[in-house]
């Protein structure tokens, strides 16, 4: 799916009983940890389920996982203070005494009313022009590299640039401090304290920022620019609202001011690129509904939220859930435990771009009450604007993660140091298909084991029957969409797609006949055929509306080649793959005509969908105009033209024939039936000795190459067993294949390159498969 009562006194939930009896056998919560940095979530609903308020004696920390627990420490002013700052590693004491997060009422308050004018909402609108034109510019560099780390070619570059403008610092400054947050957030995982280079960093910072801070008084004393709305202007003008700070306190604070606009916006953007990742159907969805993005923006913050937890220091005893914690005790509370509370959240592992929030389920990831960030409408803009412009550049394609990330060790922030990505064909798989490549069919060989499991880079997946239509006499048509809601793979005209029924009915193969732009479901038309293998008979007869099946593919041995003229040729079902390829050939502006027969109107699908076309559109009934007139219709060869048909095998060979001296490439056909077969080429024995496994077989006069291949365990993808599917298809490396099957075209067989391994055999006494 891409789909309590709360109490702000905390001493009223529950009476008091001893502290140090609440660490229940088997629970273990250190949020230092591998464990706590790998699988939070998982580690949060231990802590909610069984041991919601917790103590860690080695790090002489509580814990509160649950979202009334967390809402009620983070709004307790009194005894919940943030004497210490608000992590548990000494972060705090690398920004000096104007520390706001380390700071509690009055002063905190002084300092925050300080830089407030900043962060008015007049404020952050005014940088919505410039978060959009950098973030087009810098999404359109990624997308003509083809991708890149989206980490330090998208998001630090476009966080910084707002943040320095915030901050009223030289924005020349931006790749000094992007270095400089990725070495500040580093850290051992596991191990309590700053890392040297971390701490060092942060000094080299407060040295760098002083200079800037001192060389801007230079000017505010000059009287340059007084009244400017950044944060350093309106720490360096404190004596106009009669607050007087010394240098460490500006310099601290502007340094805290830095910090927060960029390590929580940065995490929040590369956490929604995750989650687009991840479900990345919602990429076409944002695009199509562009007013979901700001919903979607808020669901990541509670699905997976930049900020993890925050801590605080007891001023009093205080008792939640039964359990007494002393003063003078370090309390984390943890916002991303909050934010899947089963208790206020539906459905909390699962992510709901169209989850409603409330004043009963507000998201706390930036805190509560007096201490909530004043930056949270910058990050939320800055995630909103580049999720705009980046679904609005996608063009078919989707922004997926290729490569392995990195993400930050700091325990209280969750977001990503590296995130490499790549711009591909929107679907699930990101691997290019060409239309034969064996390479696609084997992946994986164990030699002389009789076990194997195939892997294929076909797709394949469950689909749900979203309509079925009778369409004519004996045909039905039906829409498929991918049961989880995913998007379907991109498909050419004259594809195909393997339906998979299930039930011991046969795996059998239709064309796609519906709109290849429309990735959200498939069409096929599915004539009915008592005589057949029984899958068409199982379609009409017992599938229905909202059933699940599967499909795999889609493949294409038909493929529409450029040309400024077509003839197609249909007889029957042979409509559906041609149905798109005249919708290619309208939006080409190519010159085009169909001619569609049929043994009656009445049997004849689609017609209604082609009378749009005019003149352009002959229906040919047999039983009111004879057999097409394929002189009449064909008339003399043209080079410009091709001609494509697809219907029943008299047609087709009397097709073949009337094109006999056309142009060699002119023609192409696709047949639902195997061809006529006559005899082989070599009606004995011969050798296939499989390359990549390293395994030579012999393949007798009556069996194919793939039932042999087969009973010796060795994996290969198949489905029609009659040569006209092209799924079996492998590379030949020597020999000359016998073709039998009615895919590959002249070139392709005079080529020698594949062969269909379910029916083509040898012309000589030895053939070098790629498998």
């Amino acid at each position: 799916m891409w789909r309590s009562v709360m109490s702000a006194d905390i001493e009223t939930l529950e009476p008091k009983r001893d502290a140090r009896t609440v660490d229940p056998a088997g629970i273990f919560f250190d949020p230092l940890s591998y464990s706590a940095f790998d699988h939070p979530y998982e580690m949060y609903r231990l802590l909610r389920d069984h041991a919601p308020v917790y103590y860690n004696e080695r790090r002489d920390l509580w814990v509160l996982s649950r979202y009334e627990d967390v809402q009620a420490a983070l709004r307790d002013h009194a005894r919940m203070v943030n004497a210490l700052g608000n992590d548990m590693d000494g972060t705090h004491d690398s920004y000096g005494p104007g520390n706001l997060i380390a700071l509690d009422p009055p002063y905190h308050g002084v300092l925050r009313d300080l830089v407030q004018p900043s962060f008015t909402p007049k404020a952050v609108k005014d940088m919505e022009a410039r978060m959009r034109a950098l973030a087009r510019d810098l999404l359109a560099r990624f997308r003509a590299a083809g991708g890149g780390d989206f980490v330090t070619d998208v998001a630090l570059p476009l966080v910084f640039d707002s943040s320095m403008r915030l901050l009223g610092a030289p924005v020349g400054d931006t790749k000094f401090w992007q270095d400089h947050l990725l070495r500040s957030m580093a850290r051992t995982i596991g191990q309590f304290g700053i890392p040297e280079d971390a701490a060092a960093s942060n000094r080299e910072a407060e040295e760098h920022l002083a200079e800037v801070v001192r060389g801007r008084r230079a000017e505010v004393a000059a009287g340059i620019n007084t009244d400017a709305p950044d944060v350093i202007t309106q720490i360096l003008t404190a004596a106009r609202k009669g607050v007087t700070l010394d240098e460490a306190e500006e310099v601290g604070l502007a340094h805290l001011v830095l910090s927060a606009s960029t390590d929580a916006p940065e995490a929040l953007l590369t956490n929604c690129l995750a989650v687009l990742d991840k479900f990345p159907g919602l990429q076409r969805h944002l695009k199509d509904n562009p007013g979901a993005i700001r919903n979607f923006v808020e669901e990541t913050l509670r699905y997976d939220g930049p900020a993890k937890n925050l801590c605080r220091q007891t001023t009093a005893d205080v008792t939640i859930r039964g359990v007494t914690i002393p003063r003078d005790s370090r309390v984390m509370v943890l916002m991303g435990s909050a934010s899947r509370d089963e208790r206020v959240y539906d459905d909390p592992d699962l992510f709901d771009v169209a989850r409603r929030f409330t004043s009963k389920n507000k998201i706390l990831t930036f805190g509560e009450g007096i201490h909530n960030c004043m930056g949270a409408p910058i990050a939320r803009l800055l995630a909103q604007v580049l999720l705009e412009e980046l679904v609005a550049g996608l063009d078919g394609d989707e922004y997926r993660i290729v490569g392995t990330p990195e993400r930050w060790a700091k325990q209280m922030v969750r977001g990503f140091a590296s995130l490499p990505m790549k711009i591909v064909p929107a679907g699930r798989d990101t691997r290019k298909l060409k239309p034969h490549a064996s390479a696609a069919h084997v992946q994986s060989l164990s030699v002389g084991s009789t076990r194997l499991t195939v892997e294929t880079k076909e797709f394949e997946a469950p689909v749900r029957v979203t309509a079925k239509t009778v369409e004519a006499d004996g045909v039905v048509s039906l829409l498929l969409a991918e049961a989880g809601g995913e998007l379907l793979p991109e498909w050419t005209p004259g594809a195909h797609v393997d339906l998979i029924l299930g039930d011991g009915v046969p795996t059998r193969q239709y064309s796609l006949c519906g709109d290849p732009q429309d990735r959200r479901q498939f069409r096929l038309g599915i004539l009915r055929e008592p005589a057949g293998s029984g899958g068409s008979v199982h379609v009409h007869d017992r599938l229905a509306e909202g059933d699940v099946i599967r499909i795999r593919g889609p493949r294409n041995n038909f493929e529409l080649v450029p040309a400024p003229r077509y003839v197609f040729i249909a007889g029957g079902i042979g409509i559906t793959p041609i149905l798109p390829m005249i919708r290619a050939a309208e939006a080409a502006g190519a010159d085009w005509t169909l001619h569609y027969g049929g043994r009656s109107r009445a049997s004849m699908a689609f017609t209604g969908e082609l009378e749009r076309h005019g003149g352009k559109v002959r229906i040919w009934p047999q039983d009111e105009t004879g057999l097409l007139d394929l002189a009449h219709i064909l008339g003399q060869p043209d080079a410009d033209t091709k001609v494509y048909c697809c219907g029943p095998e008299p047609l087709l060979g009397a097709v073949e024939k009337a094109c006999a001296a056309w142009p060699r490439k002119a023609l192409h056909l696709e047949r639902f039936a195997a061809r006529p077969l006559g005899a082989p080429v070599r009606n004995e024995p011969f050798e296939v000795h499989l390359a990549r496994s390293q395994r030579t077989l012999i393949v007798p006069p009556e069996q194919s190459i793939l039932s042999v291949i087969e009973e010796a365990g060795i994996g290969v993808m198949s489905s029609c067993g009659e040569g006209t599917c092209g799924t079996c298809e492998v590379k030949v490396l020597e020999g000359e294949p016998d073709h039998r099957d009615s895919v590959l075209d002249a070139e392709a067989r005079e080529s020698g390159d594949t062969m269909m391994i379910c029916v083509s055999r040898a012309c000589g006494k030895r053939l070098v498969l790629d498998i």
